[in-house]
């Protein structure tokens, strides 16, 4: 189980780090770089298999309903 990314959460212990976890997220890419809307992957970073055209994001949440990362495009 994935419990920190670049050191965050400090306290990687879910039940005392006010429930604090890495969500899993994927997203399309357009041709511009433009990025659609964030869906919650419910598959593991291991079982998954990117496809041209496509993104995976992380987000550090505590909340049952996350809207996903905040990022909208992809540099060139």
């Amino acid at each position: 189980m994935l419990t920190r990314i670049n050191g965050l959460p400090k306290d990687a212990d879910f039940s005392s780090n006010g429930n604090y976890y890495w969500s899993y997220w994927k997203t399309t890419v357009a041709a511009d770089g433009s990025l659609g809307a964030w869906e919650y992957y419910t598959v593991s970073p291991d079982a998954s298999t990117p496809t041209k055209g496509s993104a995976e994001g992380w987000l550090l949440t505590n909340r049952q309903v996350a809207k996903g990362p905040a990022l909208t495009s992809v540099a060139d």
